[in-house]
């Protein structure tokens, strides 16, 4: 019964995004509105459409009572519409962030956050601000190239399933059945080259709803100390582009949130990769890093830490060869 209605949700958020985004394509495109370089900027929009009415449907449909599926709808709605008043007229950075920590505060009201037990509540609720800001403001940069930060979240979502599948754990598997199917369906419009963008409202909304699953997920029992790294690594490719963003920025003497050409797919645009061969590469570097954080979830403490090694070691490796590309400031 549970495999039947997965099967239905994912395929009906699937339908549900394309269908809303051709209607909203459509609809940009008559009225002149949401357009960049003649492209609609409704993509994100579209997404949270079918995400929330596929999800909703699954959580009635599983009778699942607990709040995280209301919780996660209502806080990403907030961070969808800020979205869309930033895509309309760009925000300050103050006012981003102001919209951004009111969304987590939402969240947080609702009872998702981090539930580290060596910390006290009001760490967990710092460690839960960080992070989520973090990973929002992470897949807004990455969504400078057509279909990266669509596959990333298909990606991180697919992740997230695996883990809810081993637990058993419905909220959070309708969640991630959700925004796969949804993301799934926009990618079609999105690959390259795209017919349509998902905007800050997406890119915001789509790092929001992540980063809000990462931590409401329980990925091991309380022994397995290195399962903490799971979330960060599952979202370790997004979480590595903005810390690699900022310390170049840094090492430059620019302050961190002023627009640079620094970003690691821009760096492999002046190696002169296409826009489906960037979506190739991060595609399978994305890969690497789910694997290794559903495989550290699942391993011993000592596996686990070996996994994480090496998927520091292989990133840093990367991150080496990408910086000697020269950009243009």
């Amino acid at each position: 019964m549970v495999l039947f209605l997965s099967i239905l949700i994912i395929l009906g958020a699937l339908a549900l995004s394309i269908l809303a985004n051709l209607l909203l394509r459509k609809a940009a495109r008559r009225y002149n509105v949401f357009l960049v370089k003649g492209v609609p900027v409704v993509g994100g929009f579209g997404i949270w459409i079918a995400f929330a009415l596929a999800a909703q449907w699954g959580g009635s449909a599983l009778k699942i009572s607990a709040l995280g599926i209301p919780a996660v709808l209502v806080a990403s709605f907030a961070m969808l519409v800020f979205g869309i008043l930033d895509d309309q007229k760009e925000l300050s950075v103050t006012s981003k962030l102001l919209t951004q920590i009111f969304s987590v505060t939402l969240l947080m009201y609702f009872g998702i956050k981090t539930q580290v037990v060596y910390l006290g509540p009001f760490l967990n609720a710092f460690i839960t601000l960080i992070w989520v800001v973090g990973i929002v403001n992470a897949f807004n940069h990455l969504d400078i190239s057509d279909g990266v930060a669509a596959v990333l979240g298909i990606l991180a979502s697919l992740a997230f399933l695996v883990i809810s599948i081993i637990n058993r754990d419905q909220s959070n598997l309708v969640i991630s059945l959700a925004l796969l199917g949804a993301l799934s369906g926009f990618l079609v419009f999105n690959f390259p080259p795209a017919k349509i963008y998902m905007g800050n409202a997406g890119s915001h909304c789509l790092g929001f709803v992540l980063a809000a699953v990462a931590i409401a997920i329980s990925y091991a029992p309380l022994e397995k100390k290195t399962a903490l790294f799971s979330p960060i690594l599952i979202l370790g490719l997004p979480a590595l582009d903005t810390a690699f963003l900022i310390l170049v920025r840094l090492s430059k003497k620019k302050i961190p949130f002023q627009k640079s050409n620094d970003h690691i797919i821009l760096r492999l645009k002046a190696l002169g990769y296409s826009p489906r061969r960037i979506f190739l590469v991060m595609a399978l570097w994305g890969l690497f890093f789910i694997a290794s954080g559903i495989a550290v979830s699942q391993f011993s403490n000592l596996w686990g830490l070996f996994t994480v090694m090496l998927a520091g070691i292989f990133s840093f490796k990367i991150i080496a060869m990408i910086s000697k590309v020269s950009v243009k400031d």
